[in-house]
């Protein structure tokens, strides 16, 4: 999540809420149908490739137009979402814990927005493609786990 803030905010320009917002409105989408026992096939490994080509794309300072990089987010978001809905607890409600994980995603948004907003007003640039290989790093590690 730390990613797409990150990402967004070396897009810059109206990409900085968009990509966000696209993310996080599929991820509701995708949080309900997880919740009513809707899936798609390999979410895990959905989760997985999502965090090594953000962490790629934010390294290599990758420029989509807005709306191609709106619909990778939502894309991703897609998965997530599931995963997160597929986990609710059975003690828990839908709406509160739907807007946990959407209230924690978009605080970790905005961490990243945050990050990136501060390592380009320092013109410090190559810390943020740092961060992003090592965001591509930890899915790496993940998927030899």
């Amino acid at each position: 999540m730390l990613a797409i803030g990150l990402w967004a905010g070396q897009l810059g320009g109206r990409a900085r809420w968009m990509v966000p917002a696209a993310f996080l409105g599929v991820m509701i989408i995708g949080g309900v149908l997880g919740m009513t026992g809707i899936s798609i096939p390999a979410v895990e490994q959905g989760v997985l490739v999502s965090v090594l080509v953000l962490g790629l794309f934010i390294a290599a300072a990758v420029r989509l137009p807005a709306p191609a990089s709106m619909a990778v987010a939502a894309a991703f978001a897609l998965f997530h979402g599931i995963a997160h809905g597929a986990e609710m607890p059975a003690n828990a409600t839908a709406l509160g814990y739907a807007v946990g994980f959407t209230a924690a995603t978009a605080l970790l948004h905005l961490a990243g927005l945050g990050l990136g907003t501060i390592a380009t007003t320092a013109r410090q640039p190559q810390f943020i493609r740092l961060v992003g290989g090592g965001i591509a790093v930890s899915a790496l590690l993940l998927a030899a786990a």
